[in-house]
């Protein structure tokens, strides 16, 4: 593991308890609504939410009716998800070499998740 992952990872180890401060609930409302439908378009019923956080928009998909799970590096942030949402299915694994086995409909990324990682190949590698 390189520097760059740790600063990053311990970043996010940090600001766990505070993130969703940060956010704008009704934007992330008016944002889960939209890829919502945007989801419904093409029949998608199960999601994967990389960079998922404190799963403020794997909750919000899973309360429309998608089997919405999410995946993350930061222990923290998932441990924050987990109080909020007690049935959602959660991994702790780097985005750009996790391993489910599993298949999803639709694997999203949203925010500046991917910008999260420390080089452009990395990025490549998670897309």
């Amino acid at each position: 593991m390189n520097n760059s992952t740790i600063s990053e990872k311990s970043l996010y180890t940090a600001s766990a308890k505070y993130y969703d401060l940060l956010g704008n609930k009704e934007a992330i409302d008016k944002c889960a609504s939209f890829i919502s439908e945007q989801l419904k378009k093409y029949r998608v019923k199960s999601v994967l939410d990389l960079g998922c956080g404190t799963g403020l928009y794997t909750i919000a998909l899973k309360k429309k009716g998608f089997n919405a799970e999410g995946l993350d590096l930061s222990k923290e942030m998932l441990q924050i998800a987990r109080k909020k949402s007690k049935n959602l299915k959660l991994y702790n694994q780097n985005m750009s070499n996790f391993k489910i086995n599993k298949k999803y409909d639709a694997i999203i990324c949203l925010g500046s998740s991917l910008l999260a990682l420390p080089n452009f190949k990395l990025i490549e590698k998670a897309i």
